[in-house]
């Protein structure tokens, strides 16, 4: 039964959280629960627009309403950083990432795991993760049905708008490659990744780095041409863009197999004569481990 809305109202019951949980996830969950129409209606219901859910002012009202405690709520959320960057950094199940590094509005699903458990893990919202090492396939962002891109408001997390049962998606398998990259992702936002073994030969300086450095690692070297040659100036690259995160994550792999002896003559035939240490241009990309050669 639908529960009529009233602005600034607690709803009835509570709907617990999972651990690992997506924050628009959680509220797609919360309102087919209620039988809304999906989970803009509870925004409606705390008197926020789509940008207040996560915002600090927001989530104390958020969190009234969901009948959690506050600490609950933004715990979930990808909250700003304080400080003069906050706007630029997050928070991501502790850690801190790029803000561009989420993808909001091009959400991505496995369906072997919305089968297993209807849960939209906060993990599938980077936008770099774009295979499913637990089950060894490609995400998807597409609904099969109708064609369209999935949407983040929708009936609830296993359903398209059009109204096709996500969960008999069928699923596309994950080369290895892209297993053991999307695997390290997944070890560095502390999720569990099943049986996947990073199996690929990574650096093990590359998988001690916090999930933010490993991401920004992957972007900038997932950048090098096929020729073997660095971008000049690298292309922009839209977190919605599964195929583009697909390519990148793939092509990290191919420098980072090598570690060091690829990455470095890579680095080597892009810089000027005069540059002694090819792993500057990474300092000036990105924070690079001290003990990496």
């Amino acid at each position: 039964m639908k529960v009529p809305l009233q602005r600034g109202a607690q709803l009835p019951f509570r709907v617990d959280p999972v651990a690992g949980e997506s924050p628009r996830g959680y509220l797609c969950r919360v309102a087919h629960a209620y039988a809304y129409d999906g989970p803009l209606s509870l925004a409606h219901i705390a008197a926020l627009s789509i940008s207040g859910l996560e915002s600090d002012l927001g989530s104390a009202r958020m969190a009234h309403v969901l009948r959690l405690e506050p600490e609950e709520w933004r715990g979930m959320c990808y909250r700003h950083v304080q400080g003069p960057n906050r706007f630029q950094q997050r928070m991501f199940r502790g850690e801190r990432i790029s803000a561009d590094d989420l993808n909001y509005r091009r959400p991505r699903i496995c369906s072997a795991c919305l089968e297993e458990q209807p849960t939209w893990w906060a993990v599938w919202d980077l936008g770099l993760v774009a295979a499913c090492p637990i089950h060894r396939c490609l995400l998807v962002n597409r609904c099969p049905a109708c064609q369209r891109p999935l949407g983040w408001r929708r009936p609830t997390v296993y359903e398209c708008r059009c109204g096709f049962d996500l969960r008999n998606s069928s699923t596309e398998r994950a080369a290895q490659d892209l297993v053991a990259i999307n695997a390290a992702i997944y070890r560095a936002a502390r999720v569990s990744s099943g049986d996947a073994a990073v199996t690929c030969g990574f650096p093990s300086e590359m998988l001690k780095l916090r999930l933010g450095s490993l991401l920004r690692l992957i972007l900038f070297v997932g950048s090098i041409q096929e020729d073997g040659r660095l971008r000049r100036k690298q292309r922009p690259f839209s977190m919605t863009d599964l195929l583009a995160a697909t390519e990148i994550d793939r092509a990290a792999v191919t420098v980072l197999t090598a570690w060091p002896h690829h990455l470095r003559e890579v680095l080597k035939s892009t810089l000027p004569p005069e540059t002694t240490d090819p792993t500057d241009v990474l300092r000036r990309n990105g924070p690079v481990p001290g003990s990496w050669p």
